[in-house]
């Protein structure tokens, strides 16, 4: 079994200071957004 180097994961994506709300994984719920 030949052993495959293991890549650096790449790094995740940088929240902007501007932004408080951190991009999440996963889409969020289908919920009505409040207007």
């Amino acid at each position: 079994m030949t052993t495959i180097p293991t890549e650096p994961l790449p790094e995740p994506e940088v929240v902007p200071s501007g932004d408080p709300t951190p991009i999440p994984d996963t889409p969020p719920p289908a919920e009505p957004a409040p207007v």
